[in-house]
């Protein structure tokens, strides 16, 4: 979810700016278009593919239950015994 509201705002931002560019260059419609286009369909692929490594990840985290991250105690130090 976090990757498709990310990829929209960025799509956003970059339609809008390449409408400026395209205004002032005088670049033909289907120039703009294919630009859209090919965003709306790097859309589905980063869903995809966000979608692929959270799965993996899940099940690379799921496989070892019981080892512990180094994220599981973030400041702390390991003393040996």
């Amino acid at each position: 979810m976090q990757w498709s509201l990310a990829y929209v705002a960025a799509g956003f931002a970059l339609l809008q700016g390449i409408d400026i560019v395209a205004q002032q260059f005088g670049w033909p419609e289907a120039v703009r278009r294919g630009i859209t286009l090919a965003l709306v369909v790097g859309f589905f692929v980063t869903v995809v593919l966000a979608w692929y490594h959270g799965e993996r990840g899940s099940r690379a985290t799921d496989a070892y239950p019981n080892q512990r991250s180094v994220n599981d105690e973030p400041y702390s130090l390991p003393v040996e015994a």
